[in-house]
């Protein structure tokens, strides 16, 4: 009666020592067994966590979009209220406005007031996500605000902890960036703390984390003017990207190469890792 429960904790465990892809099936496993015994909330979180790993594991954002619609049914179906704002992943309706000039934009319907009084982990996950979204289209202003907004919550996130991982890595991509646009001390100190969290997480699973910790590192060297040091990081990251097959990984360290090189006056090999990017994000 509980399989479909323990299926789902210990597939978060999993998640730390082998590949986020291998996690996938697991959850699906657990959805099966919790529905078969009749634990409807056991189920959406398993179907939760085979969403999240989705798109934390690159897989295309169309199929991983329709699997997060699937999910928002389910729980309206079975009336999971408690989980509602849960399963909302701002991020992915986001990065289909981004990616699709003309879609309309969709409200997220999502008042912070509202989601920290009904689900504060959800309100934290709301910031972050905003403040991911501000990053990848480089305006400091929202980064700045949503990322205040998210250390404003002293919260716990056990229930999300199949990707603390990839949030703590975009923390620290931000925080070095932000240190670079502000020369705000504390902004650093954040990324430090990420890329040395970061450098654990790579001990236990160099799959999942080994090219975000050397990622946090080129981007650690770029603060500190260690060029060459950076230059040799942002490869290594991409490397690993590729041989882990995490192409959203890859998509972002040939972004960042790019900035990191037109920043320091190389334009033309800018433009190239900005053309590997575009390429990476599009598939």
């Amino acid at each position: 009666d509980v399989a479909g429960e323990v299926l789902f904790m210990s597939t978060h465990t999993i998640g730390y020592v082998e590949p986020i892809q291998s996690t996938l099936e697991c959850y699906l496993e657990g959805y099966t067994a919790a529905l078969e015994a009749g634990d409807t909330t056991s189920a959406c979180l398993n179907l939760l966590s085979y969403c999240n790993n989705l798109f934390w594991s690159g897989t295309s954002l169309g199929y991983t979009k329709n699997k997060y619609d699937e999910l928002a049914h389910f729980t309206k179906k079975h009336n999971l209220t408690s989980l509602e704002f849960v399963i909302r992943n701002n991020m992915v309706e986001k990065l289909f406005e981004m990616g699709d000039v003309n879609r309309t934009p969709v409200s997220d319907g999502l008042h912070e007031d509202i989601l920290r009084i009904k689900n504060p982990f959800s309100a934290k996950m709301f910031h972050i996500s905003n403040a991911m979204i501000a990053f990848m289209n480089r305006d400091i202003d929202n980064t700045l605000t949503s990322m205040e907004k998210y250390f404003d919550f002293d919260l716990e996130m056990w229930i999300l902890l199949n990707f603390i991982a990839a949030i703590r890595f975009f923390i620290g991509l931000i925080s070095f960036w932000v240190y670079r646009r502000t020369n705000d001390r504390k902004w650093y100190e954040r990324g430090s703390q990420s890329k040395e969290a970061m450098r654990k997480w790579a001990e236990s699973s160099k799959w999942n984390c080994l090219q975000k910790f050397i990622l946090l590192e080129a981007e650690d060297h770029f603060c500190n003017k260690r060029y060459e040091r950076a230059k040799e990081s942002y490869d290594d990251a991409i490397m690993f990207s590729r041989q882990h097959k995490f192409i959203n990984d890859e998509a972002i360290a040939c972004e960042l190469a790019g900035y990191f090189l037109f920043e320091v006056g190389e334009t033309a090999s800018s433009i190239d890792y900005i053309i590997q990017a575009h390429e990476k994000y599009h598939k």
